[in-house]
């Protein structure tokens, strides 16, 4: 799985409009072949901060993304951050559930 997140700063004057336009993505974004999950995020301390993610099944799926022409919407996005955007690509080799809750509050693997 390769997750693909953007955390941006945006000036309150433009943070309507930079929220709309990152959800327009989110639909689409979920259709296309591929996608695990999209959703655009803010942060409950800074409403001015705002997170995009996207998860994707393999490599290939996340390049023909980035090849994608509404990928734009987002490079602009970038240009509107009042800090310097992070962005990060994370491949994940496995994934796990409430088991490791469970398993750690148990003592399994002391």
């Amino acid at each position: 799985m390769i997750l693909f997140r953007v955390q941006l700063r945006i000036p309150a004057a433009v943070r309507d409009r930079v929220v709309n336009s990152l959800l327009r993505l989110v639909g689409p974004t979920r259709a296309v072949k591929g996608c695990i999950a999209c959703g655009t995020y803010v942060d409950v301390e800074d409403e001015n901060t705002l997170v995009y993610v996207e998860e994707w099944e393999t490599q290939a799926a996340i390049d023909e993304r980035l090849r994608a022409e509404d990928l734009r919407v987002l490079l602009s996005v970038l240009d509107l951050s009042s800090e310097p955007p992070v962005v990060r690509f994370e491949a994940i080799g496995e994934t796990r559930g409430m088991e490791v809750i469970a398993a750690a509050r148990a003592g399994v693997g002391r």
